[in-house]
């Protein structure tokens, strides 16, 4: 999953950290100094090669800390998930971008704004167009809008 913008954080949290498991009671243990890559899908799918590490270095793979756990990095612009496994193979982890919280003040901010005009059509149902800033015109499906105007709903 992806958005175009910019490249997001993800690792350096609580929840990250390389393990396995040992013995016959399956005992997680931490993974220090594991090699992982980065992968676009948890099966096949393509290396993600091109990531930063926290000084915004080049790197093609991370490496865990005495105690297992996954350093910060970025991945590729507009990655928002990644899959992340051991170097030598086997299972891949799901790990989401940690900064995604500043996407969505962004959108709040954006859409702030936004004023929403209810108005009765032949639907019951208010339109503000995104487009049209004048809302003495506002268009409508009779108009010739289409699937390409921009338009936040309200169903009254």
């Amino acid at each position: 999953m992806s958005s175009t913008t910019r490249r997001h954080w993800f690792g350096g949290s609580a929840n990250d950290y390389a393990a396995s498991l040992s013995g016959s009671n399956l005992t997680v243990v931490a993974r220090p100094d594991a090699r992982l890559w980065a992968w676009t899908t948890a099966e096949d799918g393509v290396r993600i090669t091109d990531l930063l590490n926290e000084s915004l270095v080049g790197i093609d793979e991370l490496i865990t800390d005495a105690s297992g756990n996954i350093p910060r990095f970025q991945a590729r612009t507009g990655d928002t998930q990644i899959w992340l496994g051991a170097a030598e193979g086997g299972a891949r982890t799901l790990l989401m971008a940690t900064d995604l919280d500043e996407d969505v003040a962004a959108v709040e901010e954006a859409v702030d704004g936004i004023a929403v005009i209810p108005g009765e059509t032949a639907g019951g149902v208010g339109r503000f167009w995104g487009r049209y800033p004048n809302f003495e015109s506002l268009p409508t499906v009779e108009d010739g809008v289409d699937d390409n105007d921009f338009a936040i709903v309200i169903v009254e």
